[in-house]
């Protein structure tokens, strides 16, 4: 029987799921488990390992100089951390870069033209994001300011004060729910109100910061599970041929949820941003494109031109996509039936609601659920 010690970090929620994807990818090795150790029982941690009581770790080690002083490197080591680049021991982790990439051009695709990121330049993985965030806002010639050092780390006024002088409307891309719950609350108390003047974007999908923030937060989802089963796939490889040579695996984030601090499209025709908006809430009861000209009070052939103009696609296009990705979000946070999604997203037969969930995402989904669960 061999053992694995999980290092948690201080982020619990986080370290729950990575927790729960190594023992998903445990679940068909019964000769291997793992133990949780929290962040604060290193002592602990060295004492099994003194004994012989661990046959590898994985953890958000803070750094190579910490392993060094640290950890007994006879047994395998897999960092999942991101608060510092680590050279000596392999390592699975967030794909930040691609993070602040697609924050970036999520702001775009709904028709944002101004834009700030919220970051803490110390965090590592913070300013990769922000880093990303401002070469694709930029490379699309939209404008990205960035708060300054001694903002972020001011009290809720000063933050206020810097979101004040920012253009109307502005989308606020945040490193992390908390920053976005923080910046959500400081809009508020200097009176622009979510999503109408300011978007609040961040990044973790946290329901604690979500729910105490004024509106419901939009977030980036990383894959916290995936990192869990991939590394519990790396250690076990380790056990039998070790890494001579350390390798990173960065995985991208899995989506974007949309709630109410993003719930508006922001494109300079009017009657597109009302036709997004009004589609963005009747994604599956909405009978077609007639109806959302009726609504917009053009006819079909005008909207459709609009939106040829403004997003390069026919407003059929926008509509199947937007209802692509919210059936992707029912089937990895909900427990709907499969069934029932299939009737939902307008497919009398779920055999063919099969068959084109599988031409977007070259799996099934059942595979989708389980694989994102």
């Amino acid at each position: 029987m061999k053992t694995i010690a999980v290092l948690l970090d201080s982020d619990l929620n986080k370290s729950l799921l990575v927790l729960e994807g190594i023992r998903e990818e445990l679940s068909s090795k019964p000769n291997i488990h793992s133990i949780a150790v929290n962040h604060d029982q290193i002592s602990m941690l060295e004492s099994l390992l003194a004994v012989g009581g661990v046959d590898g770790i994985i953890g958000a080690f803070p750094g190579d100089r910490w392993l060094e002083h640290f950890v007994d490197r006879s047994v395998p080591l897999v960092n999942i951390g991101s608060m510092s680049e680590i050279s000596s021991v392999p390592t699975v982790a967030v794909d930040y870069d691609a993070a602040g990439s697609l924050a970036a051009r999520y702001f775009i695709d709904n028709g944002w033209i101004s834009t700030a990121v919220i970051f803490e330049r110390t965090v590592f993985s913070s300013l990769e994001m922000c880093k990303s965030f401002i070469k694709v806002a930029s490379e699309s010639g939209n404008t990205a300011f960035e708060i300054p050092d001694d903002i972020i780390s001011s009290d809720s006024i000063r933050l206020g004060e810097w979101l004040a002088m920012l253009p109307v409307p502005v989308a606020c891309f945040c490193t992390s729910d908390y920053l976005a719950r923080r910046v959500a609350n400081a809009f508020i108390n200097i009176g622009r109100e979510i999503p109408e003047s300011a978007g609040v974007l961040g990044v973790g999908d946290s329901l604690l910061n979500s729910v105490l923030a004024p509106q419901m937060l939009s977030s980036i989802v990383l894959p916290e599970r995936e990192i869990g089963r991939t590394a519990a796939s790396l250690i076990i490889e380790m056990f039998n041929e070790p890494k001579t040579v350390p390798i990173s695996w960065k995985l991208p984030p899995t989506r974007i949820i949309t709630r109410e601090s993003t719930a508006i499209a922001r494109y300079r025709d009017e009657v597109v941003n009302n036709a997004i908006s009004y589609m963005m809430t009747h994604l599956f009861s909405m009978s077609g494109i007639e109806e959302l000209a009726h609504i917009c009070g053009v006819s079909k052939r005008n909207l459709e031109a609009r939106f040829k103009n403004v997003l390069g696609r026919a407003p059929a296009q926008e509509w199947r996509q937007r209802r692509h990705r919210e059936v992707c979000r029912l089937l990895s946070e909900t427990n709907i039936s499969l069934g029932d999604i299939a009737r939902m997203s307008g497919y009398a037969e779920p055999s063919n609601f099969w068959n084109a969930f599988k031409k977007l995402e070259g799996i099934t989904p059942a595979r989708y659920r389980a694989s994102n669960r």
